[in-house]
Order: structure tokens, then C-alpha cells, then sequence
């Protein structure tokens, strides 16, 4: 088994295995050999002897044209029985962050009738990967399995090629297969949970208002015990459970199902406006890790709701469900906003008028020239909390620092 060199946003881990006949299912397309330049050339050269061979009477060089037409007729027997081809699957691949490892699987069977040996190839993007598989027996599978890092946000075009030829190059026959898209989010960095709710405490009691109604202050006592869980560094005291923390040796604290200020919370993210200087492209990265790390660690955080949102031409609003369910794929518009069409929500007629907690981060510039008819939504009651990349709350850690203190992608 060979394998090309990685790009230097993928790294790669292979491992090839047989399979059992009929063991996974397999995606088929009928494709016919054809007549490579080198097999042009020797039936060229055949023709050529031949004719020569014939005019000229010289038999042994007649002799020599019908062995080399004899051999051509015998490769294209072999070509007869190997028609049924290749078959290939390639196991569904999930939606992943940027730094996250993922592991799959491409099934390559031998529906002819003789050994067979052929070169598979995966492209994911701009990207290629190739396997040479020798000798595989007839109706025999081979599983290659494969463990890779992409590193780089986006949405790439997946397809599976399976190449082979005659033993002596002649015909050549090369199946495709189309696998969908890859998406891949943007990298996540690290939320201090309680140190968050902390911080959303505190803005919703002393955090400034839009409007001429004073905030009344909103604290964190419990409206009703959800459940028990292990005590983490930065729980209330009051909260521990005291009675099965020596039952189970161990401190465990109180769960509640309003564990947050209980107020909804905004996430609105301004993209650049035009193309700027190069270090633009990465703001605007770590400002949709930002994002994304939030929604993430939401579901931990409390049971209010939260909307992300992208300002522009064609906003777009994500509507984060506080169970977590179908997180990644309610995230997918942040692999590449620009190739979804922009999702209205329920907030953009609903709520606008629901008290919230919202953060504005943008990529450039500053909130001087603030204007709510720019956002895609603007509650007319809202704590408005102004955030900047130079100076994000201490309770995130970015995805650069997680990877340089770990010394890999998280």
C-alpha cells in the first residue's frame, strides 16, 4: 500500500485490511476500458509488421505481427473477464471542527473474475490521496481505514476514484465515485463554564440598557433541583449535596434547570466590510472560533436561549437549541457563510422585543457607529455588551493557545 505525502493542512493515518465478500455495501458505476497512448502505439506497430510482413513476403517478420496481434487478443480477453470492474463505499463522514480527528473508511471490492490490482485515489477539496492494491482475489474486499486532521475551515467536495489497467498498460479503466461534501468548522477553543455564568450574572445585573427601563437584577438561586453531578473547581458551596457526597465518598452538587441569569443571550458577529490587510481573514477566523466555542459549550452553560447571529448583506441567524441536539449540522452555515442562503429563525418576528443579554463582537473597527438597523436582530430591550478580539472575556481561550499548549490541534 503506498500513500501520496499529506498537504499541510491534512494529516494522515492509514491501515489496510481484507474483508469478507458482501460484508458492506458498496456503490457501483459501469465504466469501460479504453485504449491508452502506449496501447495506440502497439497496435500501431502491429499493423505496421504486418502490412510490411505481407508485401514484402518476409515470413518471419509476418510471424512476428501474429504473435503481437495474438498477445493484444489475449489482453483483451483478460480486459472480458475483468468487466464487471471495481466497486467502492465510502462510509459517511461528519461534520467536524477545524483541528478535530476523524476516522474513516473506503471498502474497495474485486467484482471481476481474477486477481486484479488497481490504484484508489480520495480527493477531499484540492486534496489527493492514493492506495495501491495488489493481487486483490476475485469478489474480495479490502478496507482502508483512515484517521485524518484537517486544519482548515471550509467545504470540500469529497470523490473516490478507483484506476486500473491491463498488466501491460494497454487499457486503462478509472471509476469516480461522488461522496458529497466535507464540512469542516472552525476551530474551537475552551470555556471556563462556571467562570461564564459568573460573567452572565454580573451583565445582567449592572449591564447597560438600550432602553429607558432599568434592569432588574437577576442572580443564580435555583427555581428547582434538576439532579446531582461531580463538583468542578468554581461551583457555589452552597450547592453541594452534602448528604451524597458521603454516600459516594465524593463532592457532588446540586443541578438546576435555571443555572444561567435565565436571560436570552445574543451572539452577533460583524464580518469586514471589504477586503483589508491580510491579518482581516484571520480575525474574522477567530471570530467565528469565538462563536462557535460559545454555541459549543452552550448546552453546559444553562437552559436560556441562544442565537447566533452574522450581520451583512444576507445575515444569517443560527437558533441554539439548550440540549445540544444536531449542534453540528445547525453550524454547518459557519463552514462557509457566503454558500448558504440566510436563515430567517423565529427570532427575527418573535422576539425582538424579549429582554436579552446581547454580545456584538466585530472583526474590524469599533461600535462608535453602532446602529441596530444593521444587525439582523435588534430587541428593543437589550443588555448590550460591546466585545472585542484584542480584549475577549477571560473565560475563553482561544484555539491558538489550546494548540500551543498541548503541542497539537485539539
Amino acid at each position: 500500500m503506498q500513500v501520496q505525502p499529506p498537504h499541510e493542512i491534512f494529516s494522515f493515518e492509514t491501515h489496510l485490511r481484507s474483508m469478507h465478500p458482501a460484508s458492506i455495501p458498496v456503490s457501483e458505476r459501469r465504466t469501460h476500458w479504453r485504449l491508452s497512448p502506449e496501447g495506440g502505439v502497439w497496435l500501431g506497430v502491429t499493423l505496421l509488421v504486418g502490412i510490411v510482413g505481407w508485401w514484402k513476403s518476409f515470413n518471419a517478420v509476418l510471424l512476428l505481427a501474429y504473435v503481437m496481434l495474438g498477445l493484444l487478443c489475449m489482453q483483451i480477453y483478460t480486459l472480458w473477464r475483468r468487466r464487471c470492474g471495481w466497486q467502492a463505499h465510502l462510509s459517511p463522514l461528519p461534520t467536524v471542527f477545524a483541528g478535530e480527528r476523524i476516522r474513516g473508511q473506503i471498502t474497495v471490492t474485486n467484482a471481476t473474475q481474477l486477481r486484479a490490482d488497481c490504484v484508489v485515489a480520495m480527493q477531499i477539496g484540492g486534496q489527493t490521496l492514493r492506495w495501491y492494491l495488489e493481487a486483490v482475489p476475485p469478489a474480495q474486499q479490502q478496507c482502508i481505514s483512515w484517521t485524518a486532521i484537517l486544519r482548515q475551515r471550509g467545504r470540500f467536495p469529497i470523490q473516490v476514484q478507483v484506476r486500473d489497467s491491463d498488466r501491460f498498460g494497454w487499457f486503462r479503466r478509472e471509476t469516480t465515485i461522488s461522496a458529497g461534501e466535507m464540512f469542516v468548522l472552525p476551530a474551537l477553543g475552551d470555556i471556563d463554564v462556571p467562570q461564564l455564568r459568573r460573567w452572565l450574572e454580573l451583565q445582567a445585573s449592572g449591564g447597560e440598557m438600550l432602553t429607558q427601563t432599568a434592569p432588574r437584577r437577576m442572580t443564580l438561586e435555583p427555581n428547582e433541583v434538576r439532579g446531582v453531578r461531580p463538583y468542578r473547581p468554581g461551583d457555589a458551596l452552597r450547592a453541594i449535596h452534602w448528604r451524597t457526597s458521603a454516600r459516594r465518598r465524593q463532592l457532588m452538587v446540586r443541578e438546576y434547570d435555571d443555572t444561567t441569569c435565565g436571560l436570552p443571550v445574543l451572539l452577533t458577529l460583524l464580518p469586514p466590510t471589504s477586503v483589508g490587510p491580510e491579518n482581516l481573514a484571520e480575525r474574522w477566523e477567530a471570530a467565528l472560533s469565538f462563536a462557535t466555542t460559545v454555541a459549543y459549550f452552550w448546552p453546559q452553560i444553562g437552559h436560556a436561549p441562544l442565537v447566533l447571529t452574522i450581520a451583512g448583506d444576507s445575515p444569517h441567524i443560527l437558533d441554539i437549541p439548550p440540549s445540544g441536539q444536531g449542534l453540528r449540522q445547525i453550524l454547518q452555515p459557519l463552514a462557509d457563510p457566503a454558500a448558504f442562503p440566510p436563515t430567517p429563525g423565529p427570532w427575527a418576528s418573535i422576539h425582538r422585543k424579549v429582554r436579552c443579554i446581547h454580545l456584538l463582537l466585530p472583526t474590524e473597527g469599533t461600535l462608535a457607529a453602532y446602529s441596530p438597523e444593521a444587525l439582523p436582530i435588534a430587541p428593543s430591550a437589550q443588555i448590550l455588551v460591546p466585545l472585542t478580539l484584542e480584549q475577549l472575556p477571560p473565560w475563553y481561550t482561544p484555539a491558538g493557545r489550546l494548540v500551543g499548549i498541548n503541542g497539537g490541534a485539539v
